[in-house]
């Protein structure tokens, strides 16, 4: 679990940082910034699965690849429910709207994000990376927390 979540959180700040580089920007020079906010894209969405990575087994993370949705349906119904009241709550300061249906339709969406965005050039889609910005956020903080509930419980 240490190993996997300690590389969540290495993508998740890389991410984070050319996201917030970036993303104010977007309007002002689109094309410029959508080069600069790829990184953000594709370390957010693989800092995503491997939080989810870290909350379930290893055979089930290697059948669901990269598919983000797959990953989030195996993580148990405890961590799962904090997980996405937590993103929703986040998504409601940029959409007061928000909600389950909502969280399901973007996960939905963005279920591929790493592939689909390492890859931009063959197949990259529309991506919410607000949402995934959000998602990481998230589930970044679910993993520091659980490693130290771990580094307390081995004290």
């Amino acid at each position: 679990m240490l190993k996997v979540g300690n590389a969540a959180l290495a993508f998740y700040e890389v991410g984070k940082k050319e996201y917030l580089a970036n993303i104010g920007n977007i309007a002002s020079n689109p094309e410029n910034c959508f080069y600069r906010l790829l990184p953000a894209i594709v370390n957010l969405a693989f800092s995503i699965e491997l939080s989810f990575k870290t909350f379930i087994n290893e055979d089930d993370a290697k059948k669901c690849k990269h598919d983000l949705q797959k990953l989030f349906e195996k993580v148990g119904s405890p961590v799962k429910d904090v997980l996405m009241a937590a993103v929703i709550s986040q998504m409601q300061h940029h959409d007061a709207t928000f909600n389950e249906k909502t969280f399901g339709e973007y996960l939905d969406r963005n279920k591929e994000a790493f592939e689909d965005w390492r890859y931009y050039y063959q197949r990259g889609k529309t991506v919410d990376i607000t949402f995934l910005y959000d998602m990481a956020t998230v589930t970044t903080n679910f993993v520091k927390e659980a490693k130290c509930a771990l580094v307390k419980a081995n004290l």
